[in-house]
């Protein structure tokens, strides 16, 4: 018996499961906060510049070099960190800059925390990543320059990427497998609703001081939580913890008004795996596991192309920045919903890659036929993409290294994200160039996944070798099932 069995028999999602299921979502719902906080308290300011002969310009700067205006006066909205710094012009670079380095914070905590977290445990990362969100996310508000604000921002995104890798990892740890999939999917959309709310609060609160301020220390309500998160169980279980996944699993049973089976904890002793000393190189120790891992990072990294590429090309889709945001968000949960009930129909590979070759032809389409449904309809399916990507990966990588390969994962996510824009120069070339592009990745990124093997209903993985055991039944081609010869 395993752990994934033992699930079955004391309840996969039930009432304890779902307390800590929804405890750990809810940081979804944070994370927006400080990952998408330029939107608003980086907002380009109006202003009129005056020149030493006294001619005015609107927005704009002679020669676009703001050392030519003899005095700019800015208007009182928006308040930003753009006006109160001047980023104007030839400076406005860096108003960008700083999205730029908070998701170089985000790629490098990525790295960092997930062999921390699959070192120290889940829920000891979380707790520390969420610690380092506030205290530097609200430092940030305090800083009097440009430069001191750009180290507090590469922080925030450090601490913001170890703080959404644990949280879903130990969310998708703490349950049964035939839910994990759905859950997977909850998560990505209580990302969504914290874009949503996010946008409300910057329409509320027009300071960029008080709403990045705001933003970070809202995180102080989710400390509360680690008074009754538990720690995974799997982690536990591949560190020979055992008296503490014994506790885990009768609380879970016991509220879930189920029986831990009196045969469980002799099973669970004798599943643990052998201590060993493993890192991301083992991955690539072995063809099979190397195949799939490259797989996954290209897919992350189109994933990423391709959503933040669609974002920037389609423009705005609201009546002003707040709104436009919001719908950002909405437009988002359809595609949540309808990944979470096709990947418990029809698998999680076939599901993939039938959404990454949607938003790919949508793409393509666009080459030759503008309309703004193809780019919205891209947007859906490579939005449903990257919530089953999150969980395939969860459910590929062992126990060992979950955190650790989903780290490596979103590292190249994030160069993804900021490889993004410049594909907007492939227009200058040919018309819709860059749709052209963004197309060609995610159909190529489709079909490779269909090597990928399926992981609907089979056990998760705890060590390297479990999951050359879930690999040895698939063909080294196109991993399909192989048939054994008594069939």
């Amino acid at each position: 018996m395993d752990l994934d069995e033992i699930y079955t028999q004391i309840g996969e999602f039930g009432p304890q499961q779902k307390l800590y299921f929804f405890s750990l979502a809810i940081f979804n719902i944070y994370a927006p906060f400080n990952m998408i906080q330029v939107v608003f308290t980086g907002q380009a300011p109006s202003f009129t510049c005056t020149t030493s002969d006294k001619v005015e310009f609107i927005n704009q700067c002679p020669n676009n070099s703001v050392t030519n205006c003899e005095s700019v006066k800015f208007n009182t909205l928006p308040d930003t960190f753009s006006r109160e710094w001047g980023l104007i012009c030839d400076q406005s670079y860096k108003t960008n800059l700083i999205q730029s380095i908070l998701m170089a914070g985000v790629m490098t905590g990525a790295l960092a925390f997930g062999p921390i977290a699959d070192l120290y445990g889940r829920k000891v990362t979380l707790f520390a990543t969420t610690i380092g969100v506030i205290l530097t996310g609200a430092s940030s508000s305090m800083m009097p320059a440009f430069s001191y604000y750009a180290i507090a921002r590469f922080f925030t995104g450090f601490f913001t990427a170890g703080n959404m890798i644990s949280s879903f990892v130990l969310a998708s740890e703490l349950v049964g497998p035939s839910k994990r999939g759905i859950c997977g999917n909850i998560i990505q959309t209580f990302f969504a609703i914290g874009i949503i709310s996010y946008s409300a609060l910057g329409y509320w609160v027009r300071s960029w001081r008080y709403l990045s301020l705001i933003s970070s220390s809202l995180g102080g309500i989710f400390l509360f939580t680690f008074l009754w998160i538990p720690e995974s169980p799997r982690w536990l279980l591949t560190h020979k913890k055992v008296d503490e996944v014994t506790r885990i699993l009768t609380m879970i049973a016991t509220n879930n008004n189920k029986v831990l089976p009196m045969g469980a904890v002799a099973s669970i002793r004798g599943h643990i795996a052998e201590a060993e000393e493993v890192g991301l190189c083992h991955i690539f120790k072995n063809l099979q596991i190397s195949t799939i891992t490259l797989i996954q990072l290209f897919s992350w990294f189109v994933n990423s192309v391709v959503y933040y590429g669609l974002t920037l090309g389609a423009g705005e889709l609201g009546s002003n920045i707040y709104t436009s945001e919001a719908l950002s968000g909405a437009v988002e949960i359809p595609a949540y919903v309808a990944a979470t009930v096709l990947i418990e129909w029809s698998g999680r590979r076939k599901t993939l890659a039938g959404f990454m070759i949607m938003g790919g032809v949508s793409c393509l389409i666009v080459k030759w036929n503008s309309n703004i449904l193809f780019p919205l309809l891209g947007k859906l399916a490579i939005a449903a993409s990257f919530s089953i990507i999150y969980i395939q990966s969860a459910e590929l990588f062992p126990t060992v290294l979950r955190n650790s390969g989903l780290g490596l994962c979103s590292c190249f996510a994030r160069i993804g994200g900021i490889l993004s824009p410049l594909t907007s120069f492939a227009n200058d070339f040919t018309h819709a160039g860059q749709f052209l592009i963004l197309g060609v990745l995610g159909v190529s990124s489709g079909l490779l996944n269909l090597w990928l093997p399926e992981t609907l209903h089979k056990p998760m993985p705890d060590t390297i070798q479990d999951l050359e055991t879930l690999l040895s039944g698939y063909s080294e081609l196109r991993f399909d099932p192989i048939e054994s010869e008594e069939d």
